[in-house]
Protein backbone atom coordinates (compact mmCIF):
# COMPACT_ATOMS: atom_id res chain seq x y z
CA UNK A 1 0.00 0.00 0.00
CA UNK A 2 1.10 3.51 -0.72
CA UNK A 3 0.08 6.58 1.21
CA UNK A 4 -1.85 9.19 -0.76
CA UNK A 5 -3.30 12.54 0.22
CA UNK A 6 -6.78 13.87 -0.43
CA UNK A 7 -8.16 17.38 -0.42
CA UNK A 8 -8.55 18.65 3.11
CA UNK A 9 -5.39 16.97 4.37
CA UNK A 10 -6.99 13.56 4.82
CA UNK A 11 -4.54 10.71 4.26
CA UNK A 12 -5.55 7.27 3.07
CA UNK A 13 -3.74 4.21 1.87
CA UNK A 14 -3.85 3.50 -1.88
CA UNK A 15 -3.69 -0.07 -3.09
CA UNK A 16 -0.86 -1.06 -5.41
CA UNK A 17 -1.65 -3.98 -7.76
CA UNK A 18 1.99 -5.06 -7.97
CA UNK A 19 2.48 -5.42 -4.23
CA UNK A 20 -0.98 -5.79 -2.67
CA UNK A 21 -2.49 -8.40 -5.01
CA UNK A 22 -2.50 -11.91 -3.60
CA UNK A 23 -1.57 -13.29 -7.03
CA UNK A 24 1.59 -11.15 -7.03
CA UNK A 25 2.90 -13.39 -4.26
CA UNK A 26 2.61 -16.53 -6.39
CA UNK A 27 5.40 -17.84 -8.62
CA UNK A 28 4.78 -16.56 -12.16
CA UNK A 29 4.21 -20.03 -13.59
CA UNK A 30 1.55 -20.79 -10.95
CA UNK A 31 -0.22 -17.45 -11.50
CA UNK A 32 -0.18 -17.93 -15.28
CA UNK A 33 -1.71 -21.39 -14.99
CA UNK A 34 -4.32 -20.18 -12.48
CA UNK A 35 -5.46 -16.97 -14.19
CA UNK A 36 -4.78 -17.83 -17.83
CA UNK A 37 -5.88 -21.49 -18.08
CA UNK A 38 -5.69 -23.30 -21.41
CA UNK A 39 -9.41 -24.01 -21.10
CA UNK A 40 -11.86 -21.70 -19.34
CA UNK A 41 -13.88 -24.38 -17.58
CA UNK A 42 -15.91 -24.04 -14.36
CA UNK A 43 -13.23 -25.72 -12.22
CA UNK A 44 -10.48 -23.40 -13.51
CA UNK A 45 -12.67 -20.35 -12.90
CA UNK A 46 -13.58 -21.56 -9.41
CA UNK A 47 -9.90 -22.01 -8.49
CA UNK A 48 -8.99 -18.50 -9.62
CA UNK A 49 -12.03 -16.91 -7.98
CA UNK A 50 -11.15 -18.52 -4.65
CA UNK A 51 -7.98 -16.42 -4.55
CA UNK A 52 -9.66 -13.34 -6.05
CA UNK A 53 -12.40 -13.43 -3.41
CA UNK A 54 -9.82 -12.98 -0.64
CA UNK A 55 -7.78 -10.33 -2.47
CA UNK A 56 -7.84 -6.70 -1.27
CA UNK A 57 -7.61 -5.34 -4.83
CA UNK A 58 -10.31 -7.49 -6.43
CA UNK A 59 -12.50 -4.56 -7.57
CA UNK A 60 -9.51 -2.66 -8.99
CA UNK A 61 -8.17 -5.77 -10.70
CA UNK A 62 -11.46 -6.34 -12.53
CA UNK A 63 -10.90 -3.01 -14.34
CA UNK A 64 -7.25 -3.57 -15.31
CA UNK A 65 -7.76 -5.43 -18.61
CA UNK A 66 -10.28 -2.89 -19.99
CA UNK A 67 -7.81 -0.70 -21.95
CA UNK A 68 -6.05 -3.66 -23.57
CA UNK A 69 -9.31 -5.47 -24.35
CA UNK A 70 -10.86 -2.31 -25.82
CA UNK A 71 -7.82 -1.70 -28.01
CA UNK A 72 -7.30 -5.27 -29.23
CA UNK A 73 -10.82 -6.70 -29.02
CA UNK A 74 -9.25 -9.78 -27.44
CA UNK A 75 -10.34 -10.83 -23.95
CA UNK A 76 -8.16 -13.13 -21.93
CA UNK A 77 -7.62 -14.38 -18.42
CA UNK A 78 -9.46 -14.09 -15.15
CA UNK A 79 -9.16 -10.60 -13.67
CA UNK A 80 -10.73 -9.69 -10.36
CA UNK A 81 -12.75 -12.88 -10.47
CA UNK A 82 -14.32 -12.08 -13.87
CA UNK A 83 -14.00 -14.26 -16.94
CA UNK A 84 -13.50 -13.00 -20.50
CA UNK A 85 -17.11 -13.91 -21.30
CA UNK A 86 -18.44 -11.96 -18.34
CA UNK A 87 -16.43 -8.91 -19.31
CA UNK A 88 -17.53 -9.21 -22.93
CA UNK A 89 -21.20 -9.41 -21.91
CA UNK A 90 -20.69 -6.51 -19.52
CA UNK A 91 -21.68 -8.50 -16.45
CA UNK A 92 -21.94 -5.91 -13.67
CA UNK A 93 -19.58 -6.23 -10.74
CA UNK A 94 -19.92 -4.88 -7.22
CA UNK A 95 -18.00 -1.60 -6.97
CA UNK A 96 -17.04 -2.43 -3.42
CA UNK A 97 -15.66 -5.95 -3.76
CA UNK A 98 -15.62 -6.79 -7.49
CA UNK A 99 -17.93 -9.80 -7.24
CA UNK A 100 -20.05 -10.38 -10.38
CA UNK A 101 -23.65 -9.41 -9.56
CA UNK A 102 -27.09 -9.50 -11.13
CA UNK A 103 -26.89 -5.71 -11.33
CA UNK A 104 -29.09 -5.22 -8.29
CA UNK A 105 -27.51 -6.93 -5.31
CA UNK A 106 -24.07 -8.27 -4.52
CA UNK A 107 -24.45 -11.79 -3.19
CA UNK A 108 -21.26 -11.29 -1.17
CA UNK A 109 -23.07 -8.57 0.81
CA UNK A 110 -26.50 -10.18 1.28
CA UNK A 111 -27.32 -10.06 4.96
CA UNK A 112 -24.46 -7.68 5.76
CA UNK A 113 -25.57 -4.61 7.73
CA UNK A 114 -24.84 -1.33 5.99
Amino acid sequence: MQESSRAGGETRMALNPRSDALCARLPASVADELFFPDQMNPRAVERARALCDACPIKALCATLPEPVEARTGYRFGIWGGTTPGERERGVPVCGECGTPTDGLVCLAHVGVAA
